[in-house]
């Protein structure tokens, strides 16, 4: 019997494992735009358009001027929010993006093919640059469009880049160089909100300092822990029966 009782603690460990979302470190979140946004780019074919870091909440959380986290930043021209919009997303870690995941848990992964790595990476460098304290108005406007002109497949199809747009696009790029240098890893801080539910239009993809907790991951090592606590307790106590302790 004591056999048997490890051999079904095995088994209720392998379902939590199967079913919980340890590999993906996904969690669903809300979020909401209150119309703020820090730049305007006309570079593109839809005219002027907000740009820069945006105000709104990103799991209740407060993010925009005045905050301790300065916004979130849109790496999408063609998709829109308006104020007051709310939506829900799936938050994950820029550094827990990798060749087999980031197709399926970001907006822009599965079109990116190959580059997909490099492109997000250098996104992700993007807007590292963006949080500066340094950041003007018109740096953060050239760096969404260098942002966008590469979830648009870096055709230009957001509109002509302006010089400072490419000096910021080629900087990113060297900073990859080939693979050698930036890697996702570095940019744990840094989290990508794709969403997942709304009404209307579909939001953009956004970025962001604000953390969420890594999806079912916590709670299914707790639920694991805890199996192995009373299938240890359960030994135990057949142990001390078997010895006439109790």
């Amino acid at each position: 019997m004591r056999t048997q009782g490890g051999f079904w603690l095995v088994v209720l460990t392998l379902l939590v494992l199967s079913f919980s979302p340890i590999a993906s470190s996904q969690t669903t979140v809300p979020m909401s735009f209150d119309g703020y946004y820090s730049a305007v780019s006309c570079a593109g074919p839809e005219g002027c358009v907000g740009a820069g870091l945006y105000g709104g909440t990103i799991n209740g959380v407060n993010v925009g001027p005045g905050n301790t986290v300065g916004g979130m930043i849109c790496d999408d021209y063609f998709d829109n929010i308006t104020t007051g919009e709310h939506w829900t997303a799936s938050g994950i870690s820029a550094g827990s993006l990798n060749a087999s995941n980031i197709g399926s848990q970001t907006l822009f992964g599965a079109g990116m093919g190959s580059a997909a790595i490099q492109d997000y990476t250098e996104i992700a460098y993007l807007v590292t640059q963006m949080f500066l304290p340094s950041s003007t108005s018109s740096q953060q406007a050239a760096l969404s469009e260098a942002i966008w002109y590469i979830t648009s497949g870096a055709k230009s199809s957001t509109g002509p880049l302006s010089t400072t747009a490419w000096g910021f696009l080629n900087a990113a790029v060297a900073a990859w160089n080939n693979g050698k240098g930036i890697n996702l890893s570095e940019f744990a801080n840094l989290y990508i909100f794709t969403p997942t539910s709304w009404t209307g239009g579909r939001p953009q993809e956004m970025w962001s300092e604000v953390s969420v907790p890594e999806g079912g991951a916590t709670l299914a090592y707790l639920f694991i822990a805890a199996l192995a606590c009373l299938g240890a307790i359960s030994w135990r106590s057949r142990r001390m029966s078997a010895q006439g302790l109790v």
